[in-house]
């Protein structure tokens, strides 16, 4: 049986290699050298960016793609104790409650009032990229979700980048 397991990079890396039958290091030198914002900066109307990203590694290596499962860590609107009886939702049906745990991890740093204030401006799209970003999910049908993180070491770092924002959104 193949399984493209994705608990961590390790095993997501060796379950590549034994599904594609292509080495780690090329897999690994293939990721490193593609610059997929360099691409789309000169194809803008490209597909998206997985499906793309497999198109280019099919043309580079010929491989083996069919597998039987895959394991991967979730991590996108997880909460200790979650059962995920209601499933995985988009984000416009969690949005009010992603809001509130939001706040609660920094709820001794700043009011209620600055908090609103964050919102009304991420909403409108004011504070930078990520902000115009979270405006475009929310108002595409398209973009909502729900979309998922496959390797745990991603997950984790990508927390952390997104509590250091805020943080420095709110001028922290």
């Amino acid at each position: 049986m193949k399984v493209l397991d994705c608990e961590s990079f390790h095993t997501t890396l060796l379950s590549l290699e034994s599904i594609t039958q292509v080495k780690q290091e090329n897999i690994l030198s293939f990721l490193n050298n593609f610059d997929m914002d360099d691409f789309y900066y000169r194809n803008p109307l490209y597909g998206s960016g997985d499906e793309l990203l497999l198109l280019k590694f099919k043309n580079e290596f010929d491989p083996v793609t069919s597998y039987d499962q895959s394991n991967w860590f979730h991590l996108t609107r997880l909460y200790k104790n979650d059962d995920f009886k209601a499933g995985i939702l988009p984000l416009v049906d969690v949005v009010e409650d992603k809001w509130d745990k939001l706040y609660s991890l920094i709820s001794d740093k700043i009011s209620i009032e600055e908090w609103a204030d964050f919102r009304r401006n991420m909403e409108m799209g004011t504070l930078g990229p990520h902000s115009n970003l979270y405006k475009f999910r929310m108002s595409s049908t398209d973009f909502k979700g729900p979309y998922a993180i496959s390797i745990k070491e991603t997950a984790f770092f990508r927390i952390k980048l997104e509590i250091m924002i805020i943080l420095r959104c709110l001028k922290l």
